[in-house]
């Protein structure tokens, strides 16, 4: 999301189009990618802390669901994997656009609910097989920490 109103509109360099261009081209290896590094997630971590899965679906972030994404973050921080720039942790993301909208808290009290329990784990093209597996085995000590 944009703050304020866009300015210096103007017509895009050709460098922007052959970007454009080089992403679009690339679209099926990166859903392929998304797909694969979801399906770890999904068959790494716990049910309890997973959305329901759509086969389908591709990814831009894997969900889960945690009592304390806080403390579940500063964990995973600890073995230098950051996921702090949690998308959806309110009813309105990013939380700093909320003051902008006519939302009234308490108005969605589900969905505030879910917002205040969610962390996302990366699912880009800079993620690879090793680093989810990783990631599900921090996200997997964590929670039995959080047992004993």
């Amino acid at each position: 999301p944009m703050d304020g109103r866009a300015k210096n509109v103007r017509r895009p360099d050709t460098w922007h189009a052959t970007l454009a261009f080089k992403q679009y081209s690339e679209l099926h290896r990166t859903i392929r990618h998304r797909k694969a590094i979801t399906e770890i997630y999904e068959q790494n971590l716990p049910a309890k802390i997973k959305f329901a899965h759509n086969d389908n679906a591709t990814y831009l972030r894997f969900p889960l669901q945690v009592e304390d994404p806080a403390s579940l973050i500063a964990h995973l921080k600890q073995s230098g994997i950051y996921v702090s720039d949690t998308w959806y942790e309110s009813p309105i993301s990013p939380r700093r656009c909320l003051d902008d909208t006519n939302y009234k808290m308490g108005s969605c009290p589900n969905s505030e609910a879910t917002a205040a329990k969610m962390i996302n784990l990366p699912t880009h093209v800079n993620v690879d097989d090793d680093d989810a597996e990783r990631m599900t085995a921090k996200v997997n000590e964590w929670l039995s920490k959080q047992e004993s």
